[in-house]
């Protein structure tokens, strides 16, 4: 089957929206449409964590008892250095350092008393984080206690 050349651009565009579970090609307009979300920070820390393009770059490795020290390139280290992980449990790995980010980024913000007022919750939903860091513990297997990377996609991940 032949994808024709907009068709591949509007899929790679295309994000889903944490707050309700729809795809939109413009993420933001639709936070500030329908969830009224006007705080412009925010919204752009929930593109960034929907699209995949958070900086996790000084996060420490989430893999635990791993010793990495938050450097340029968390990425590479995930995808060259745990290779007793599969392919899948990698990109599982860095959605949840995204997803950690995020939420950290979103509890910063709140805590600034930011104006107009925040309309997420994510980084108030301290329950979930704790189900996903012990899964993520679990299949990376027996380790150290280890503060875990930031991001908010991995959430996504955990939650499978």
């Amino acid at each position: 089957m032949i994808i024709n050349h907009k068709q591949r651009i509007s899929e790679k565009l295309t994000a889903c929206c944490p707050m309700c579970s729809n795809t939109y090609l413009n993420l933001s307009r639709h936070l500030k449409g329908v969830h009224k979300m006007q705080n412009l920070t925010e919204r752009g820390i929930i593109v960034k964590w929907a699209t995949g393009h958070i900086n996790i770059r000084t996060c420490p490795c989430p893999v635990p008892g791993c010793t990495y020290k938050p450097g340029l390139h968390l990425d590479r280290h995930v995808m060259q250095t745990h290779t007793e992980l599969s392919a899948e449990m990698r990109a599982e790995v860095m959605s949840l350092a995204r997803t950690l980010k995020a939420i950290q980024l979103l509890a910063e913000l709140r805590a600034s008393m930011s104006n107009p007022p925040m309309v997420s919750n994510f980084d108030q939903k301290d329950t979930k984080l704790d189900v996903m860091a012990g899964q993520a513990e679990e299949q990376a297997g027996p380790s150290s206690q280890q503060e875990t990377c930031c991001s908010v996609q991995c959430m996504d991940v955990l939650k499978r």
